[in-house]
């Protein structure tokens, strides 16, 4: 239906560091030193030697793809039963690791004297596979500047596992304060093969919709299965629901509409469109394509066409800042051949699927609708001028108590200024972490 009037409306002594990109892609992307990098950001550069004496940078170790940093606790003349464990673990799985392409480099840090030693009693060198790569950390000059000191009698380092793309961009981080807390190799190989490049397109589907709209029903149930990953055989979708204001005053005041979704419609329609005819059910896909969000096969279409266009990814992670904030954290890094025209914007939203409304009034007065992907927040993080290819950030966004933390899922996608065009993108799955106390 046509809504014919819208509004327009420790401290570094056997370790120096050095950065791992140029000083214009660094912005806001490297943690401070004594600060473990977390998923977003690029992990800083560090040498040590290898247990056969040869010196070891990560920013070597990254040229060669992907790599897994397994940060031990080790202690010379006593072995951390987990540790062994752990290290066990990652052995049985060396061929797997090495099929996904990773290369694995275990930090063990402890006192000077006696490091080496103990070392080579806790891994054999003669053991370890090619592909992996075991560290000296004496004096924990790389475990303070990762923040990761364990500063108790008998402790070393905090116990931590980081996944990091060949571009030293964090996807996968996780430190524990207990000493069993290590990560499974099933769940990093997991983290490692998502933080490859994908093979499939990823399209971005913003359907502007009200529930005050009798039009707009099926379009939510495509939007829905497009959320549940039913049509993702064009390609992988990232949903939503962007409920508009301008059919509240109908009757029916929809409890997830807002102004900036009406006003974000009429700038596609001015700027992109160009039809003077802003409506309800209207799927945007990519910036580039619209299609009436209820008619399936327009919809296909429209994923289709978008999806012929490449896009870079973009690195998201989440972490609870109290009951009621989220800190969020977004990488992206454009590649040279990726054709972006002029500035662009940062945006990152956030969606809550599972969402069901009572309508009492309006024109689906009496119905019972069901919503997934709805946007409840949609806020611009940054932006990019024409010359830049990187950005990274962290953001905070209020996070409402009515929201369910296990139905709400980040998306960050970078969006051209001009064009509208969506020329990266990246998203987490459902749920947020507990919240730190």
């Amino acid at each position: 239906m046509v809504a014919t009037s819208v509004a327009r409306v420790g401290m570094l002594t056997a370790l120096m560091f050095v950065s791992l990109y140029p000083r214009s892609v660094l912005t806001q992307v490297v943690p401070a030193v004594g600060m473990a990098p977390r998923v977003g950001e690029t992990a800083r550069d560090f040498a040590l030697t290898s247990l056969d004496g040869t010196p070891v940078r990560l920013k070597d170790r990254l040229s060669h793809g992907p790599v897994v940093l397994v940060v031990l606790r080790g202690w010379p003349g006593y072995h951390c039963p987990f540790c062994t464990r752990q290290f066990g673990d990652y052995l049985t799985h060396a061929a797997d690791l090495k099929a996904a392409g990773a290369l694995v480099v275990f930090v063990y840090p402890g006192p000077a004297e006696g490091l080496n030693a103990h070392a080579q009693a806790f891994a054999p060198i003669k053991s370890l596979p090619d592909h992996f790569t075991f560290l000296l950390d004496p004096d924990y000059a790389f475990t303070n500047a990762y923040g990761l000191r364990w500063d108790a009698p008998q402790e070393t380092a905090y116990p931590s596992t980081f996944v990091l793309n060949a571009r030293g961009v964090v996807t996968f981080a996780q430190t524990s304060k207990e000493h069993g807390g290590r990560v499974p190799v099933a769940d990093v190989l997991q983290a490692v093969a998502a933080s490859a490049p994908s093979a499939r397109p990823v399209v971005v589907a913003e359907l502007f919709t009200s529930e005050g709209c009798s039009s707009c029903p099926p379009a939510d149930d495509i939007l829905r299965r497009l959320a549940a990953g039913e049509l993702g055989d064009i390609a992988d979708v990232i949903p939503l629901g962007e409920h508009v204001d301008y059919w509240d005053r109908l009757g029916w005041r929809d409890p997830f509409s807002s102004a900036s979704f009406s006003s974000r419609q009429s700038n596609y329609d001015a700027r992109v469109f160009r039809t003077d005819n802003v409506y309800t059910p209207q799927l945007v896909v990519d910036g580039r394509y619209q299609a009436l969000g209820s008619n399936l096969e327009a919809v296909r279409r429209a994923l289709t066409a978008a999806a012929r266009y490449p896009k870079a990814g973009v690195v998201v992670g989440a972490e609870r800042a109290g009951d009621a904030g989220l800190r969020v954290h977004v990488a992206v890094d454009l590649p040279a051949a990726l054709d972006v025209h002029g500035p662009a914007d940062v945006m990152v939203a956030v969606t809550e699927d599972h969402l069901v409304t009572h309508v009492r009034r309006g024109e689906n007065e009496g119905r019972t609708l069901q919503h997934s992907a709805v946007a409840r927040s949609l806020t611009a993080a940054g932006h990019l001028a024409a010359a830049d290819r990187a950005y990274s950030a962290t953001i905070d966004i209020p996070l409402s108590p009515e929201w369910n933390p296990a139905n709400v899922r980040i998306a960050a996608f970078v969006q051209e200024r001009g064009s509208r065009h969506i020329v990266a993108v990246g998203a987490t799955g459902p749920g947020l972490p507990e919240a730190k106390r």
